[in-house]
């Protein structure tokens, strides 16, 4: 999709694909996409924060993993990282929700970024760099124009912040940044480490730990890096 095509042209897409949504369903298995997208558990608001967000998640999803496999998978990826640290963290059942569908869909807005871009395994260049830092703004909007609950546009929308504020889009730093987005940012930069990605190749455990520590208090929060840590490593292999 060239930059071009804004938020209209991407929900339409959605649209058309939540028309079909039931027929499909029906006709084949359930994917690891709409296992993901299953609701978390039996809290009435939980309940209504998944019915509210489900089919369009999902078609999303969809939507994502034909433009780019790898984009997909890392973020289920990230979205389970990121609940094992959420339940550390004691987080309620409707942050929960919303930290899962934030991660699920955190990296939504690449729909808007050529697969020129996304799958370069050189250096980008300043433009495209320019360009691809558009997707955690461009995500909030296509969400906010979904109607999502803003609770999880803001999750989208401030991913890529740090806690020092260096980040962006918009260079918030601390606790101005959602709680879920300091999560989805913690386990996002460790899955590109440890699991690698078109552009740079994988890194062991170990590694990918250290480089998340070494960044605590600047570019991410102290406390979700601790929770991180104190998920075990087999776990976090697993995924």
């Amino acid at each position: 999709m060239e930059q071009g095509e804004g938020a209209a042209a991407l929900k339409e897409g959605a649209a058309g694909l939540l028309a079909g949504e039931g027929r499909i369903l029906a006709e084949r298995e359930e994917s690891p996409i709409e296992r993901k997208c299953a609701p978390l558990s039996d809290q009435s608001l939980t309940l209504l924060l998944d019915a509210l967000c489900f089919q369009q998640a999902t078609a999303l999803l969809l939507a994502l993993e034909l433009k780019s496999e790898e984009t997909s998978a890392h973020s289920l990826r990230v979205a389970s990282l990121s609940l094992r640290i959420g339940r550390k963290l004691a987080l309620s059942p409707e942050q929960l929700a919303t930290l899962k569908y934030g991660a699920l869909l955190h990296d939504i807005g690449k729909l808007s970024v050529p697969e020129s871009i996304l799958e370069k395994t050189e250096r980008l260049s300043e433009e495209e760099w320019m360009r691809l830092r558009l997707h955690p703004s461009r995500g909030e909007n296509l969400l906010a124009t979904l109607d999502f609950p803003q609770p999880i546009c803001q999750a989208v929308g401030q991913h890529h912040e740090s806690f020092n504020g260096s980040g962006y889009p918009f260079g918030i730093r601390g606790l101005a940044i959602s709680f879920e987005a300091r999560i989805i940012a913690v386990a996002d930069t460790f899955d590109t480490i440890f699991k690698g990605r078109c552009f740079r190749k994988a890194e062991c455990y170990e590694v990918a730990l250290h480089e998340v520590v070494s960044c605590s208090g600047s570019q991410f929060d102290p406390v979700v890096v601790n929770a991180l840590v104190g998920i075990p490593k087999e776990e976090i292999e697993a995924l």
